[in-house]
């Protein structure tokens, strides 16, 4: 869909992300919400996925000829301007984005426009783990985009606490939120009243995501529990660094069965009783929310984000990240806990899910902010 040509008098709104399967995957429900209100919703991103699912939600989508890992300035100011062209056409009353390169390119077209900007800091990824020159440049820049904007969200408050301690600016205002929630209602509870035996990874295949050592752990664990079962699900990568080959997921095959990319994670979670994410870092992790709000035990990372996402011993437990030994050894423990456990935990963490990560949460910030701005 391009943008309508007839007068639209309502008020604009417009969401900026990476790719348009972000938007269309992680914040279906506050775009839904703005639709209802009756505000006209422009959505921009990398085209593809997520595309045809904005458009039929009754979105004007913008696909923008974005390529994600190039640092060529000629491309990002031609991006810059594509979106600067849009914006200047349909005169939102705030632009929400999310994720780096989108909230960088955000603050260059709404600053010359007077247009009120929205950041999201959804987890500090590499540039945040790296030492690197140019991630030490990424750091500022992101610096310059939350310092200008009108309001930033953050997913932890780890990350909060981080973008001040090395001082780069966060907003005006500054919130943490949990990521972009979880639907109670759509992850709904399925009660645990026996022990645990299947375990789930839900994650792309890229080292950051600690593939490497859930595949190992599941490889540990198996030499000594051979009833256990582990599965994988999630896309694999074609190029980028970091990407974890499938043929070596698929040299696993003997002890994790790898189910490929699902549209619908319920059933798999359904059949499992853990949820598994060894993440090097993340924002708010929602495969672990959505886990959790189906009434899933989850094993995670003692980092960032992951560590906000449960509450150890009582919804699932921590384990030393990067470490497969660690993580095989989670596993053994949590096998050995009685149905009776296992339903205590199912109980607190659907409970907890509901009155912490509700996707309400999240959408109810938004909307705020709008009404404050709208014009």
């Amino acid at each position: 869909m391009t943008l309508a040509d007839e007068r639209d008098d309502r008020p604009c709104v417009a969401f900026c992300a990476n790719k348009l399967f972000y938007l269309a995957n992680f914040r279906r429900g506050t775009i839904e919400r703005f639709l209802a209100d009756g505000v006209r919703v422009v959505c921009l991103g990398q085209g593809g996925a997520g595309a045809e699912t904005l458009k039929a939600m009754g979105c004007e989508v913008v696909p923008l000829d974005w390529k994600l890992r190039s640092l060529d300035p000629a491309h990002e100011l031609a991006v810059v301007s594509r979106i600067s062209a849009v914006l200047r056409r349909v005169r939102p009353s705030v632009v929400f984005s999310f994720t780096f390169k989108a909230n960088f390119a955000v603050s260059l077209a709404c600053l010359p426009l007077g247009i009120p900007y929205v950041t999201n800091v959804s987890g500090l990824g590499t540039a945040f783990l790296s030492s690197h020159p140019a991630h030490r440049v990424v750091r500022r820049l992101y610096g310059f985009a939350n310092g200008r904007a009108h309001a930033t969200f953050f997913q932890n408050p780890s990350d909060l606490e981080h973008f001040q301690r090395i001082r780069l600016s966060t907003g005006r205002r500054t919130a943490v939120l949990p990521g972009s929630g979880v639907n109670t209602g759509h992850f709904a509870f399925d009660p645990l009243n026996r022990p645990v035996r299947s375990f789930v990874m839900v994650a792309r295949l890229i080292a950051e995501k600690g593939v490497v050592e859930y595949l190992e752990a599941a490889r540990q664990a198996r030499a000594t529990r051979p009833d256990l079962r582990f599965r994988l699900v999630g896309p694999a990568e074609t190029d980028g660094p970091g990407r974890v080959p499938l043929e070596q997921v698929e040299s696993y095959g003997g002890d994790v069965e790898y189910l490929g990319e699902l549209a619908d994670v319920r059933p798999v979670l359904r059949e499992a009783e853990c949820l598994v994410l060894p993440s090097y870092r993340e924002g708010m992790p929602r495969t672990v929310l959505e886990a959790a709000s189906m009434g899933r035990v989850s094993l995670v990372s003692d980092v960032e984000g992951c560590r906000h996402a449960i509450e150890p011993g009582v919804t699932g437990f921590l384990f030393e990240a990067r470490s497969a030994a660690s993580l095989a050894q989670a596993v053994i423990s949590l096998a050995e806990k009685d149905a009776a456990e296992v339903a205590a935990m199912s109980r607190a963490a659907s409970r907890i899910a509901e009155e912490r990560f509700s996707e309400r949460l999240c959408i109810e910030p938004y909307l705020d902010l709008f009404e404050d701005l709208r014009r």
